[in-house]
């Protein structure tokens, strides 16, 4: 029972992000600016950083495809892109010290990432017609200061929440 509070917290993490976007995706501040929020991304790269590499790395491919099928058109696109950024994400914090200021830099940095590959994609499918300097302004700077301070809100609990629930499995 303890080893289904995992998916169920992502997949709750999962249905609350597709809620913002129902429910505040139209917020205008005189603005056309795009607030997209990626709480699954950052989740599920803790759970990479924090929780198991392998473990992490099949909840990205398995969430990347369910984000697919439920929210794009294009299948395939969060099925490579999330397993793949955690895992450079994964790779680069070798490198560094686990300090939360660092992991919320690097997580950012995923978002930049994340953002980047699926806009280089829908101009390559000629989706949309938004150019660089638009996208940077309206985009992806909104995004990351909204998950910025979502970072700074929660990655604390979440990384105490997955370290709980890493003992609690442990204890069984």
């Amino acid at each position: 029972m303890k080893k289904l509070i995992l998916p169920a917290s992502v997949l709750f993490i999962f249905l609350l992000e597709g809620m913002y976007v129902q429910f505040f995706g139209s917020f205008d501040a005189g603005q056309e600016w795009i607030f997209v929020p990626r709480f699954l991304f950052c989740t599920l790269f803790f759970i990479v950083l924090f929780y198991d590499r392998t473990q992490g790395f099949l909840y990205a491919l398995c969430f990347g495809l369910l984000f697919d099928i439920v929210y794009t058109e294009v299948l395939g696109v969060y099925l490579a892109l999330f397993p793949v950024l955690c895992y450079v994400l994964d790779r680069l914090m070798r490198l560094f010290h686990h300090h939360l200021l660092i992991i919320i830099a690097v997580t950012l940095l995923g978002i930049v990432g994340l953002e980047f590959s699926v806009y280089a994609l829908n101009l390559l499918l000629q989706v949309t017609d938004m150019g660089m300097e638009q996208f940077l302004e309206k985009r992806l700077v909104p995004t990351l200061y909204f998950n910025g301070i979502f970072l700074i809100l929660f990655s604390f609990p979440l990384r105490k929440f997955i370290f709980y629930l890493q003992a609690k499995i442990l204890d069984e």
